[in-house]
Formats: C-alpha cells, structure tokens, sequence
C-alpha cells in the first residue's frame, strides 16, 4: 500500500455500546449534526467520556506505522482548544478477548475550531502519526478497536464534542 492510502475510517455508526472490557465513565449519546449520527462527548463537564470503534486492517496493509485524522464538531462558538485521546488493540489468531487489552501508548490530538466557528461546523485535524507498536502492533487482516477520549482535565473547550470520523492513512 502506498504512503498516504487511507488505510480504514470509523463513523460515529461504527460506536460499540459500553461494555464490561471497553467501560464508558460517562454515558455517550448519539446526536444528529449534518444530517448524520454522531457520538457527542461533553463538554465542560469534569469526567473524561469514551469510546469504542472498531474495524479491520486491510490484507493490504504494511505493518507500519500511520497517521490519522479526526473529523469532529462542537455544539456552540467556543474556540479553545479540543482535546482527544487514542488507543489501540488489535486481535488476532489464538488471542483471548477476555484477557486482551488497549496499548499502554495514548495518542492526543488537541485540535482548535476554526476561528469562524459556528455550531455544528466540521473541522478536520492536521494528521497525527503514530507508530506501529503503539497500534499495538497488529497485522494484515486483524480485528481493530480504538478507544477515543476526550479528557476533560486538560481540554479548554466547553462544548460538546460531536464524533464524526476517524481516517487512518499509511505512513
């Protein structure tokens, strides 16, 4: 696969429901923004809220690292910065889902609103790399997950934060 292919997405759609091995310590909801369903985390609100999203790495997929992208919006006007945490697990042949668990390695994405923000207005972040280990190493054809956060301890912005896609690319 060629640098810059996009390797998978996940929508708001691909959000798993909170489960015993992927724990929610805040309810997520589902919201509709450009006529779509997006997973709305809080804002302002002191709890870190998280989600699960799955997907499969392609047969064609290197075993490289990758960059990605996070497509989000937020419910007001408030332009402080946003932020977003990342893990990754991958299962394979012979792992045991029940003992199975996320990379220790946490990719952030703090990404800014356009200074003509408005409610509801897509923003793209510049992509972000990540190495393969921290992908937690995975092959061709694996399951995936990634765990998507939005801490609240270190995020400025007060609005609510609209999950819209996730893009990996290869390296």
């Amino acid at each position: 696969m060629a640098s810059g292919e996009t390797l998978w997405a996940v929508t708001g759609r691909n959000h798993l429901p909170a489960l015993t091995v992927f724990p929610a310590p805040s309810f997520l909801t589902f919201d509709t923004s450009f006529k779509e369903e997006v997973v709305s985390y809080d804002g302002g609100s002191g709890t870190d809220e998280r989600a699960v999203y799955e997907f499969v790495w392609p047969n064609n997929y290197d075993g490289g690292g990758i960059n990605i992208v996070l497509g989000y919006s937020t419910d007001g006007v408030d332009t402080d910065p946003v932020e977003w945490d990342f893990q990754f697990m991958s299962v394979g042949d012979t792992d045991d889902y029940d003992t199975k668990t996320f990379a220790a390695a946490v990719t952030t994405i703090t990404d800014t609103p356009a200074a003509t923000v408005s409610a509801n207005k897509m923003n793209l972040s510049a992509a972000t790399a990540i190495s393969h280990a921290n992908c937690d190493s995975p092959i061709a054809g694996e399951k995936g997950y990634v765990r998507v956060t939005r801490t609240a301890s270190t995020d400025a912005n007060d609005d609510n934060g609209q999950f819209h896609l996730l893009r990996a690319e290869e390296q």
